[in-house]
């Protein structure tokens, strides 16, 4: 009896890993707001699909943080598991990264229009982007953390734990550095660029197991560097007694 208990366990533990992998991306930018964005081709259901999006303003005089508002698509609604954000230097740098998310998610159509608009105060030049990702093999959200810093300090966020096997995502945005930032040991780059002055960098590892993993970006940031960490796992797991 208990050789079967430990072969099942294995199994469902090498099965969720083997599951999970990145669908498809689609990105859209806009030196203004709101950004419609789609998929390119119909989600699968289940999926977990995920929404980042960074704003930013580089300008004289005072500016608060950016604020991007809950993605709105008809027929779903969407999560925020994080944000962080940064004002900071002269000429001040004001800059802001969201992640939002449905895990579980029924098909969405290529067809359907996701809509997302930011609040950037002051005078500037400004920059707004979005990038949506679909995973298969997940099913919850288990942490999240947030950093910021300014160059030449390398972005990082530091070791997170998780509970389970999964997927990290990093993100991280700084105006000045444009496409200079590369894979961290581990990951996979998404993405690197932006419009405007919202640039950001996407990656994601895939982990066998629960631990300590790194959250470090490559490349050596310029200027303010805002960053922000969400893990998921192949497991429904709670959160006070709700699983999201």
């Amino acid at each position: 009896m208990k050789k079967w208990i430990v072969i099942s366990i294995l199994c469902l533990t090498q099965c969720a890993f083997a599951g999970i992998s990145l669908v498809q991306r689609t990105d859209a930018g806009t030196v203004g707001n709101p950004i419609t964005v789609h998929f390119n081709s119909n989600t699968q259901a289940g999926s977990l699909l995920i929404l980042t999006a960074s704003a930013t303003i580089v300008g004289t005089g005072s500016h608060p943080a950016p604020t991007i508002s809950l993605p709105s698509t008809s027929g779903f609604t969407w999560t925020q598991a994080a944000t962080s954000s940064q004002v900071i230097g002269s000429p001040e740098t004001a800059e802001s990264v969201y992640l939002f998310f449905i895990a579980r998610a029924p098909p969405m159509s290529s067809a359907l229009n996701t809509s997302v608009s930011a609040t950037i105060s002051g005078s500037g030049s400004q920059g707004f982007g979005v990038q949506m990702v679909e995973y298969t093999g997940v099913q919850s959200l288990d942490l999240t953390a947030t950093a910021s810093g300014v160059g030449p300090t390398i972005a990082s966020a530091g070791n997170v734990v998780t509970r389970s096997s999964g997927l990290i995502i990093c993100f991280v945005t700084d105006p000045n550095f444009d496409t200079g930032f590369s894979a961290g040991s581990g990951y996979t780059l998404i993405s690197t660029g932006g419009v405007g002055t919202a640039y950001g960098a996407n990656e994601y590892q895939i982990t066998s197991s629960p631990g300590s993993y790194g959250t470090t970006f490559g490349g050596t940031p310029s200027g303010a560097w805002t960053m922000l960490v969400v893990a998921f796992s192949p497991t429904a797991l709670r959160h006070g007694g709700s699983i999201f």
